[in-house]
């Protein structure tokens, strides 16, 4: 686990299943790392990719970038589940 990490939480409604999108983010030492899990909830239980991973020099980088995410499912019907901060 890293020093801090913050989550995303989305969903999206698909004919069988619930399909999800676990963003997390934060400073991993001297760079900024965004990680993304896709996975899917249906009747055969819960399951989830190996995550995706890009590493950021900056911060700022970093939350353009997640600003850009955001936009992006809102655009395609995703749905904000839950926002989890950590310190």
């Amino acid at each position: 686990m890293f020093p801090f990490m913050n989550s995303l939480y989305y969903t999206l409604k698909d004919r069988k299943s619930l399909k999800t999108l676990r963003i997390e983010y934060g400073q991993l030492v001297l760079k900024f790392v965004l990680r993304m899990f896709e996975g899917q909830i249906d009747r055969r239980g819960e399951r989830e990719e190996l995550p995706k991973e890009i590493l950021f020099e900056s911060e700022q980088e970093l939350l353009k970038r997640i600003h850009e995410i955001k936009n992006e499912l809102k655009e395609s019907e995703w749905k904000t589940y839950r926002t989890i901060t950590h310190l």
